[in-house]
């Protein structure tokens, strides 16, 4: 930012006794908030508890206007620094935590995603429900070393050698099963069914290696297998069961509704969930639980 002129300030000649006289057309000040340094983001943005000073000193710095300087400073600043991303920075400000737009911005400039536990852009993405953000993550990539000597059979194979060195590529999500993810960000509940259903179609993400990753076809370890597909190590497999249960014990009705369409159970398999939901919630509550009153009519095609 270009240095300013002191607002109200005029040119004059006249002096005061015993005073020097000072061009004031020249006097200049330096905007202390063009350098965006910890000590004072800390201080005035982050720990301060007046609301007014909050958001007067956000928009000074710009953090909640300016994508393009934010990233800029989270990148030099704060990923660089967990601790102070975990208990500092998103946990105050969830605003912030939910703007789709930067956690979009951060994932295309190759900022680690699981960094930063809970506060990650991975953890947030899911628990706020950003489904563009998500989609864009779901199609990430990473490029990972692997050791490889030439000649022996393995049961996992390098994607591409480069300089002696053997690369395995695999998504930027945490490696861990589908199961998991549905657990423990609560996919099961109505007003997150839309990443559910991203979630649910990672598993058709394919690539060919050198169209759209841009690797040479010369370093392909086996060049007949140009297509790969993104999530081919990961875990799809999915405890229906389980889930369906939780969400009828919730009354999540779309996520009832889309696993006793999809899913086709069994006859012993229903009767399991309704034995199961009957038992753990009481004769008032399944009057008005609409998930169980689906569940019986889906149940009652058996009968």
């Amino acid at each position: 930012m270009p240095k300013r002129k002191i607002i109200g300030a005029k040119a004059s000649n006249t002096t005061k006794p015993g005073k020097k006289a000072k061009n004031t057309t020249n006097q200049e000040c330096i905007n202390p908030f063009d350098k965006l340094d910890e000590y004072t983001l800390e201080i005035i943005f982050i720990l301060s508890e007046n609301p007014e000073i909050s958001t007067l000193s956000r928009k000074l710095f710009r953090v909640t206007h300016g994508i393009s300087t934010q990233v800029k400073y989270l990148k030099r600043n704060v990923y660089s620094n967990v601790p102070f991303l975990q208990s500092i920075f998103y946990t105050r400000y969830p605003k912030i935590a939910k703007k789709e737009k930067l956690a979009i911005t951060l994932i295309k400039n190759k900022v680690k995603v699981n960094e930063g536990g809970k506060s990650s852009i991975f953890y947030r993405a899911f628990r706020y429900g950003m489904t563009d953000a998500l989609n864009i993550l779901f199609k990430s990539r990473k490029n990972e070393k692997m050791t490889y000597t030439p000649g022996t059979e393995i049961l996992i194979k390098p994607d591409f050698f480069k300089n002696n060195e053997y690369f395995i590529i695999k998504p930027r999500l945490l490696e861990t099963d589908i199961n998991d993810l549905i657990t423990e960000h609560e996919l099961y509940r109505d007003e997150k069914i839309k990443v559910l259903f991203s979630l649910l179609e990672i598993g058709k993400i394919r690539r060919d290696l050198v169209e759209d990753y841009g690797i040479p076809e010369e370093e392909l370890f086996l060049k007949d297998k140009r297509k790969i597909f993104l999530y081919r190590n990961f875990n799809m497999k999915i405890d229906f069961d389980k889930q369906t249960k939780t969400a009828i014990l919730n009354d999540q009705l779309q996520f009832t509704k889309y696993v006793l369409e999809y899913k086709k159970f069994s006859k012993n398999e229903l009767n399991n969930i309704y034995n199961h939901v009957v038992h753990a919630l009481g004769a008032s509550a399944l009057k008005t639980n609409q998930s169980f009153q689906l569940l019986k009519k889906y149940r009652e095609k058996f009968l």
